[in-house]
């Protein structure tokens, strides 16, 4: 099994080793969603949510999503992160990724990382009914979401109006 690994070496000091994320944007088992760059700066300021209908070969899955702040240059870091275990093939869920406190710059973007792993930093989902911690095999599942429409997924940001600084 080929799982998303995570991008901190030590997931206890994620932040104070601000990992650089653009590769897994390029893994087949990440989807990545980009958003057009900003002209002015965006401060989020406030609650991520992602809404999206789920299913899955599996009897159950993980899903992760990482929201990232993409430089002009390609490079990408952190800025919000949230995990949900599904327990059911099909679910209408919404994921928290926690608060942001982030101001995006002008000419930078925002990309949504969607994965089924994270590991070391959380255990692999064997794919079966078995425990994770105790499975000694792993099945191979595919995980679909529902894009566009009403029901399609959606992404809820917080942002505030930012106000010019002065002497910059």
């Amino acid at each position: 099994m080929d799982s998303v690994p995570s991008a901190a070496v030590n997931a206890f000091a994620y932040l104070q080793t601000n990992p650089r994320l653009h590769d897994w944007s390029k893994r087949p088992d990440v989807l990545a969603f980009d958003a057009e760059p900003t002209a002015e700066p965006l401060e989020l300021a406030g609650p991520v949510l992602l809404g999206l209908d789920l299913t899955t070969t599996g009897p159950s899955t993980d899903l992760f999503a990482k929201l990232l702040d993409v430089h002009p240059d390609g490079e990408a870091e952190f800025v919000a992160h949230g995990r949900v275990h599904i327990a059911t093939p099909q679910r209408r869920l919404r994921l928290s990724l926690g608060h942001a406190g982030y101001r995006l710059r002008p000419g930078h973007h925002l990309r949504l990382h969607l994965h089924s792993s994270d590991f070391p930093e959380f255990v692999l989902h064997p794919g079966t009914d078995d425990n994770p911690w105790l499975a000694t095999r792993g099945e191979r599942t595919d995980q679909r979401i529902r894009l566009g429409g009403v029901d399609g997924a959606r992404l809820t940001l917080t942002a505030v109006p930012t106000k010019p600084c002065e002497g910059r």
